[in-house]
């Protein structure tokens, strides 16, 4: 699932596949779906990180470098956002990533 995200005045594309959390945990080592269950417990605002790095993979995964990603490249990447609007944009990164999980199919048994 692809849909552009506009972060501050950017439009950034994301795609969230199949390979979203595995690209994930072979950048910054991490279970993707462990660490977004924490994020709706915690109350600080640490507990965005997870949300940030996912919109950076699903930013990675649009474009035609995915093979460049790498912790390096992700604080860069940062580096040209504003916190608030990044924070702003959070939410839509998430639910982009939810919708690519959701199921399309209806059970044949009830």
């Amino acid at each position: 699932m692809q849909k552009d995200i506009v972060i501050g005045n950017e439009t950034i594309p994301m795609k969230a596949t199949a390979g979203t959390a595995l690209r994930y945990r072979q950048v910054f080592g991490g279970d993707l779906l462990l660490e977004l269950a924490n994020v709706k417990k915690a109350k600080d605002i640490t507990a965005v990180e997870p949300v940030q790095k996912l919109a950076y993979i699903m930013a990675v995964s649009a474009g035609e470098n995915k093979e460049r990603a790498s912790f390096k490249d992700y604080m860069e990447w940062l580096d040209n956002f504003e916190t608030v609007d990044l924070m702003e944009a959070l939410p839509e990164v998430v639910y982009l990533y939810n919708a690519s999980k959701a199921g399309v199919s209806t059970a044949k048994k009830k």
